[in-house]
């Protein structure tokens, strides 16, 4: 489940050294440790679309493990905040910007309308340029 635009947490800034974290219900699915998760309801996580789309997802967070769907596993670990990850820019992002999950584990600069939609992953800690990798305070929204 290899993918070069899959984030990585660079630091831990929470208690105990670690990131906040969520549980959630998932479906059958093979999610590899590192995807962005989508949240639908009632608070069940997918991992995002491969196909990148400016219109956003719903973002519930980092996966913290891998799961496959031979597992049995019906519950998955998400960094929400309190980290630093390394994430792919899908086209040009300044840095202090609000940042949204857009698939294929990209980030893009959100908009005013993402705040409502819940798709704002964080904030950019640098500017980057498309595919380029930059630190992104995850769960930084004000």
């Amino acid at each position: 489940m290899a993918n070069a635009s899959v984030p990585t947490i660079v630091e831990a800034t929470g208690e105990n050294g670690q990131p906040r974290t969520r549980s959630y219900t998932i479906t059958a699915a093979d999610i590899a440790k590192g995807y962005v998760l989508t949240l639908s309801d009632p608070r069940t996580a997918a991992k995002v679309s491969d196909t990148n789309t400016l219109a956003g997802y719903a973002f519930a967070g980092i996966a913290l493990a891998e799961t496959t769907s031979a597992s049995g596993v019906t519950r998955i670990a998400a960094a929400v905040g309190d980290c630093v990850i390394e994430g792919t820019c899908s086209g040009s992002v300044t840095i202090g910007r609000l940042v949204k999950s857009v698939g294929g584990n990209y980030f893009a600069e959100a908009l005013s309308t993402d705040i409502y939609s819940g798709a704002i992953a964080g904030r950019a800690l640098e500017t980057g340029s498309a595919d380029e990798r930059i630190n992104i305070a995850l769960g930084e929204i004000v």
